[in-house]
C-alpha cells in the first residue's frame, strides 16, 4: 500500500473523521472506497454515465450488458454481500 500527501485543511480533516466514524468508518476508507469507485467509473474513457435507462435505444443497452458482462468475466466484480457492506458504510440500512 502507498502513502499519499493531501493539502487539506486540519479543521475539516477534523470534521471529517467525525462524520465519517458516526458511520461506522473510517476517512482513509471512504478516500480509498471514492478512489476505487473513480477508477472502475473512469477505467474506459468512452464509456460514459447513462443518464436513464429508459433513454437507451435496445443496441445500446445490449452494448452497455455486453460491456458488464465482459468486466464480470474479466474477475471485475463485486459479491452481493460485499456490495452490502460498502453501501452500509454510507448509512444505507439493508
Amino acid at each position: 500500500m502507498s502513502t499519499i500527501t493531501l493539502d487539506i485543511a486540519p479543521e475539516v480533516i477534523e470534521k471529517a473523521e467525525d462524520v465519517f466514524k458516526r458511520k461506522g468508518m473510517s476517512y482513509s476508507q471512504f478516500l480509498r472506497d471514492i478512489t476505487e469507485k473513480a477508477i472502475m467509473d473512469l477505467s474506459d474513457p468512452e464509456e460514459l454515465p447513462v443518464p436513464c435507462i429508459d433513454d437507451l435505444t435496445e443496441e445500446e443497452l445490449d452494448e452497455m450488458i455486453q460491456k458488464s458482462l465482459d468486466k464480470i468475466e474479466a474477475g471485475h466484480y463485486y459479491t452481493s454481500e460485499e456490495m452490502i457492506e460498502r453501501i452500509k458504510r454510507y448509512g444505507v440500512d439493508l
